[in-house]
């Protein structure tokens, strides 16, 4: 099974790790709580998530920060466990340690680029290369 790169849009909340670039577990698989945890190092040399801060506002429900976001896996649970891990889950998203909703219901989580570069263009059903949608706004 290929995995089609993909792009996210993520909405966090409350305290803010100062993190930006490569982070990565060993496992994608991995859930809070899991007995084989994962383990993370610094800067690997083939990171599993990147992430790059987009925007940060102040808020009524404090500081909140935009972040584009990209699982090598192409699994978004993969994003949400990293964020949590570091102590910046997604809005809305309870199972991995959210305490504030996201005020349009769901997680503030959402696919906003597709790369279909490696299926071939007779394959893509008239599909551009790259499909882009816009990310979500901050409250």
């Amino acid at each position: 099974m290929n995995v089609l790169p993909k792009l996210y849009h993520g909405v966090i909340g409350g305290a803010h790790r100062n993190f930006q670039g490569p982070f990565f577990t060993r496992s994608s698989a991995c859930s809070p709580g899991a007995s084989s945890g994962p383990t993370s190092t610094p800067w690997p040399a083939s990171p599993l998530s990147l992430a790059w801060l987009l925007e940060r506002r102040s808020t009524g429900l404090g500081p909140v920060f935009g972040w584009r976001l990209q699982p090598h896996t192409g699994r978004s649970h993969q994003l949400r466990y990293d964020l949590a891990r570091h102590e910046c889950p997604i809005f809305g998203d309870m199972l991995y340690g959210a305490t504030i909703p996201w005020p349009q219901g769901g997680i503030a989580l959402r696919a906003v680029s597709l790369s279909l570069a490696e299926v071939p263009a007779d394959r893509r059903l008239g599909l551009p290369e790259r499909l882009e949608l816009a990310g979500l706004p901050l409250p």
